[in-house]
């Protein structure tokens, strides 16, 4: 008989492991394997799941992983029949209770219930999965204040926004990021007033410090009724007591109808801004904002490093006294800006910008390899870099 040897894996199999990241989606056989390294000691874990069965498979972290403060579960999700992913998240979030940084789909409003109380959340990003989630009906919690340590919240839809504003409650929220993905659909300009004027009422003016509109991919732009969609200063407006920015980025499909007077205001609100910038990749608005709007952002905007808007820079003002000299600024991203003569343009904002040595211009954005090729936009972006080339 020959002798056998019996090799018995400890259940602590590699205790000092802190973080487990996977790329493939967990399945039953690579759960059989993934388990000899849950312990205690995981404080951070993320894997993609695309099926209701490797999404069961989730609640055995909570047993094993009890130290878990970062989670993170994968865009594999978006196959997953809405109803069972979100009772099987919601579940498997509600037995976690040291979370600080959490990335899921959608959850039920127990689980919203349970995260608001966690004390030590500090990131929630909320995926749609493809989905535009309807606005829950979130209740307030009696006695304390949901989300306490709450400072950076993504979400991917917008309309989604408002309905969980009211659930914040006057949160010390320092960063708001809507991420526009490629199944989203352009958002109408009250859709975007509706979602900053909430955002206005339920958060801390004093803390919110970054406001982001991202897309990830290209949308599909809407081809009649721009006026329905383009975003005009008194849209901005509701972000206005927001003073301590220091980041806002907004990119629109359609994009933004301003002035001069709408420019100016929105300098005098947001004296602390690094980065302001209204960009959309297309070309259905024709500008209204000349180069005396952008010399008001010397005035107000101290800080500022990086400045992106779409102007008429084809007259060239007279330049007023009062006028300072920014130095702070380096990078201005001018989109789809007409321009006429570049040494007069240049002699103009290089005396107020002396600094500024980078123009990025609709055709460094484009994403469309259509639009790369116009005659127009090429010609604009080469006047744009003589331009650059004066001022250097």
């Amino acid at each position: 008989m020959k002798p056998s040897i019996s090799v018995s894996l400890s259940n602590n199999f590699c205790p000092i492991l802190k973080r487990w990241s996977g790329s493939e989606p967990i399945t039953p056989d690579s759960y059989h394997h993934l388990r000899l390294f849950l312990t205690p000691g995981i404080t951070s874990f993320g894997a993609s799941v695309r099926n209701i069965t490797q999404l069961s498979l989730l609640p055995m972290l909570a047993l094993k992983c009890t130290g878990l403060t970062h989670l993170s579960i994968g865009h594999g999700a978006a196959n997953l029949p809405d109803l069972a992913a979100k009772s099987v998240m919601s579940k498997f979030v509600c037995e976690l209770h040291r979370l600080e940084w959490l990335v899921a789909g959608d959850l039920d409003q127990a689980a919203f219930s349970h995260l608001a109380r966690l004390p030590r959340l500090r990131h929630l990003w909320l995926m749609s999965f493809g989905r535009l989630a309807p606005p829950m009906a979130f209740q307030s919690l009696a006695g304390s204040r949901p989300f306490p340590a709450l400072k950076s919240l993504l979400i991917e839809t917008i309309e989604y926004a408002p309905a969980f504003f009211q659930f914040l409650s006057k949160c010390s929220l320092e960063k708001f990021t809507i991420l526009l993905r490629g199944y989203s659909v352009p958002y109408t300009n009250e859709t975007a007033k509706n979602c900053w004027s909430t955002l206005a009422t339920h958060c801390s003016h004093a803390s919110l410090q970054k406001i982001i509109f991202q897309w990830s991919s290209i949308l599909e732009l809407p081809t009649v009724n721009v006026d329905t969609y383009s975003i005009k200063g008194d849209i901005l407006r509701p972000l206005f007591p927001f003073r301590s920015l220091v980041k806002l980025d907004l990119e629109h499909s359609v994009g933004f109808d301003l002035d001069d007077a709408a420019v100016l205001d929105m300098a005098r609100a947001w004296p602390c801004v690094q980065l302001l910038s209204l960009s959309s990749h297309s070309r259905h608005i024709q500008p209204r904002v000349t180069l005396v709007g952008i010399s008001g952002i010397a005035q107000h905007c101290p800080r500022l490093q990086r400045f992106g808007i779409t102007f008429d820079a084809t007259v060239i003002p007279e330049l007023k006294p009062e006028v300072p000299s920014h130095t702070a600024l380096y990078e201005l991203d001018v989109a789809y800006s007409p321009i006429g003569d570049p040494f007069e343009v240049a002699n103009y904002l290089g005396v107020i910008f002396p600094g500024l040595g980078s123009i990025r211009t609709l055709y460094v954005g484009l994403r469309d390899p259509e639009n790369m090729a116009d005659v127009q936009v090429v010609t604009q972006h080469n006047v744009w870099k003589k331009f650059q080339w004066v001022l250097t």
